[in-house]
């Protein structure tokens, strides 16, 4: 025991360097210690239980492990600047627990559970704990019980390593440092009550997915997820607060039978969509994409009465499960809505649907709102896919440019480039951009545009091509001045093996160009062990989504040549 019950406090300015490591185990007791001077380390080994209350700590790490049976593990009341890890032996039984109540812990937390006791993290009996880090949560015995009772702040990164037997409680993530939600086992995340409470531009990366089971508070910061790591909610589970400020980017999945709102958008803008309540065991998907529809399919074909399609967004809307057809209510404003308003009245909006072969009109069931607002489908929506608007007069909502492709293709020595727009309204000329290295473009040429809202159509020759890697661009610029770029195409020159991957970071896809055959693809990690094998693609397009963020390694089999280069996954 150390200073066991004293009032008096001890308090260090240096460096505190404590080691018990006991044969025979026997319990430790730390109270009242202070230290406010970095450095040293605390380790407690082999102890029967241990006892750690309000003590105020800057160390390099504390730790606790090894503690066997015949008493309780406390962490109480402390403030630790420093890593802490606690970790009970495979022994650790009896009916005795670890409790963490009411502590600041700012550095990374490892707690984990080898015996047949539970581990209590904020339990119902005291103050939940504020971890100004990440905290991993790792279970090889008992149960985990982690904000039941009361709320675990996490700053960073929640990591759960378990097969099952952790259950969560109320999780907050506020500071504004990004984190990541993560299992490393096979339990389902599952979080009753998710509390966003970020800062800044602080948000949280889902690389697994994670069921709200109950509700979600939208109180700052977005949730990033995806088709591959979703967030769901079940039936009857509910979210509130969703604002720009404060929304999922990516990927919404909801069951049940409810009406429901999908709190999807971009990094700084909420763009949702609602749904009128399906039938019952009902799944639906929805997720925003500020990019062209033209990227799903060709906005030049449509029905006769829509005027003109969006140019700017789109919402993949999906029924994943059960044959309710529903109502769809799409918001419309920012960040389409700038200069020049592309809505201004949504009256004369419709939304549009693509079946496959056209753009097929919704109607407008209701509309609100003038620059920013919703409009509704004229009934309920029986096929499902990309959505977006459309309007029915040619004159009033000017939805803007519509970029509908941009290619670029070798000729001999020589590189044609060809576009394709409509809606060209209010519009002034492309000016097209060439770059040896992706990153610093220069003008090539220029073509006025036709300021038309027909289909148009546009070539430009690069006679002289750099050697190496040619990518291009076009800089499309309105008659106000605002500039809007397309799609980056690349050409490759070479007169001997040459490979170029692009974009990189990558965070979904990414292209590889080569000046010979490849014969094969593999995706490894920084030890060497392969993750993914790709098949060599016409399109020279390979999906890496679903990858954590992280550096790997490509290597790439051409017919007379390997190259192995570094990607960094976003």
């Amino acid at each position: 025991s150390l200073f066991g019950n004293l009032v008096n406090k001890t308090s260090i300015a240096g460096t505190v360097n404590i080691t018990v490591n006991n044969t025979t185990p026997n319990l430790f007791q730390l109270y009242r210690l202070v230290n406010q001077t970095g450095g040293g380390t605390i380790n407690v080994q082999n102890t029967r239980g241990v006892d750690i209350k309000n003590d105020t700590l800057v160390v390099t790490a504390f730790s606790a492990t090894g503690y066997r049976s015949n008493a309780y593990a406390y962490l109480f009341n402390c403030s630790i600047t420093g890593n802490v890890t606690l970790a009970d032996d495979a022994t650790y039984s009896g009916g005795y627990a670890t409790y963490i109540r009411n502590n600041i812990i700012t550095g990374n937390s490892t707690f984990t559970n080898n015996g047949t006791n539970i581990l209590y993290d904020a339990d119902a009996a005291a103050a939940g704990n504020i971890y100004n880090g990440s905290v991993s949560y790792i279970k090889n015995g008992g149960a985990l019980d982690v904000g039941t009772g009361d709320t675990i702040a996490i700053a960073q990164n929640l990591t759960l390593n378990s097969s099952t037997g952790i259950t969560l409680g109320k999780i907050k993530f506020n500071g504004s440092t990004d984190g990541v939600i993560q299992q490393s086992g096979i339990q389902p995340i599952i979080i009753p009550q998710l509390i966003m409470e970020k800062t800044g531009t602080g948000k949280i990366t889902l690389n697994d997915s994670v069921t709200v089971s109950t509700t979600l508070f939208f109180n700052g910061g977005n949730i990033v997820s995806s088709a591959t790591n979703k967030l769901i909610f079940p039936d009857n589970a509910t979210h509130t607060g969703a604002s720009a400020f404060s929304h999922v980017n990516g990927y919404v999945s909801k069951a049940g039978n409810d009406a429901f709102s999908f709190p999807t958008g971009t990094g700084s803008t909420l763009n949702a969509v609602a749904m009128t309540a399906p039938g019952a065991g009902s799944v639906f998907s929805a997720q925003y994409f500020l990019a062209s529809p033209s990227t799903v399919g060709d906005t030049s074909i449509k029905a006769p009465t829509l005027k003109r399609i969006s140019g700017c967004e789109f919402w993949d809307v999906k029924r994943e499960v059960g044959t309710s057809n529903v109502t769809l209510t799409f918001t419309f404003g920012d960040p389409c809505n700038i200069v020049p308003i592309y809505i201004n009245d949504p009256t004369k909006i419709n939304i549009a649907h693509w079946t496959g072969a056209i753009w097929e009109d919704l109607g407008n069931g209701g509309s609100t709102g003038t620059t920013s607002g919703t409009v509704t489908t004229a009934g309920p929506v029986v096929n499902f896919s990309p959505f977006t608007f459309g309007s029915t007069d040619v004159v009033i909502n000017p939805i803007p440019l519509q970029l509908i492709s941009f290619i670029a293709t070798k000729q001999q020595q020589a590189v044609n480039l060809q576009w394709r727009t409509e809606n060209e309204i209010n519009f002034s000329r492309f000016e097209i951009e060439r770059s040896g290295a992706g990153d610093h473009f220069e003008s090539l040429g220029i073509k006025n545009a036709n300021n038309s809202a027909l289909l148009n159509q546009y070539t430009f020759r690069d006679e002289m091509p750099l050697k190496g890697i040619n990518f291009y661009r076009l800089k499309m610029i309105d008659i106000m001045g605002s500039v809007k770029y397309s799609n980056t195409e690349a050409i490759l020159f070479a007169n001997s093996s040459m490979v170029s991957v692009y974009p990189n970071p990558v965070r979904d896809e990414v292209k590889i160009l080569s000046s010979e055959k490849l014969i094969s693809i593999t995706v490894t990690d920084v030890s060497g062990k392969v993750l993914k094998r790709l098949m060599p693609a016409s399109n020279n397009i390979y999906n890496v989504a679903g990858m954590h963020p992280g550096i790997y390694f490509l290597r790439i089999v051409g017919e007379d040549n390997t190259t192995v280069t570094k990607i960094v996954v976003q």
